[in-house]
């Protein structure tokens, strides 16, 4: 979901983000990672791995079940283990409270509806993540997020899943591949 961009200096300096209207700010953090990998005990759930995703860059992470994609995910946000290696943001930027935030993925299996639109999910995501916010701020947040993602030919499209046509498919193993919009 797209939050307010953040003033990457005060990132830097281990302060708060403050609300910036700014989205280059935003375009700036891009994500890094080398040698990462993730354990459990006697099983390997992400071989060491590297890599880049550049800042305004739309990124498709893409393999077969089990290979570690959700893994990779939960490393690279902080929301499980990493057993070895290294994760920075934008110039360089370590994880932080303040970069939480501004840092997160929504699972489609768990978190979208396929009866809803994107533009839809994007508000209701944007409901439970800005809770301060006025419903008008999150819809205009939902807005610029559409347009700095270019998501506006397919953002009135249902989101869909293996019983409806949408923007994304499931296969009964319940792993989703993206299709055009």
């Amino acid at each position: 979901m797209c939050m307010e961009p953040i003033a990457l200096e005060a990132l830097e300096a281990g302060g708060e983000a403050k609300d910036v209207k700014d989205v280059a700010a935003m375009e700036e953090l891009s994500v890094h990672w080398r040698q990462l990998s993730v354990r459990f005990k006697d099983v390997v759930a992400l071989a060491p791995c590297s890599g880049d995703v550049p800042s305004g860059e739309l990124t498709a992470l893409m393999g077969p079940t089990g290979c570690g994609k959700t893994s990779l995910l939960n490393a690279i946000a902080r929301r499980g283990p990493v057993s070895s290696g290294e994760v920075w943001y934008g110039r360089d930027l370590k994880w932080s409270s303040a970069l939480k935030r501004h840092v997160a993925f929504i699972e489609q299996d768990d978190l979208v509806f396929p009866g809803l639109t994107v533009r839809e999910t994007m508000v209701f995501s944007a409901r439970l993540r800005m809770a301060e916010a006025s419903l008008a701020d999150k819809v205009a947040a939902v807005e610029e997020c559409i347009a700095l993602l270019r998501l506006s030919h397919c953002a009135d499209s249902a989101v869909g899943d293996a019983a409806r046509r949408g923007v994304s498919g499931a296969s009964g193993s319940g792993s989703w591949s993206a299709r055009r919009c």
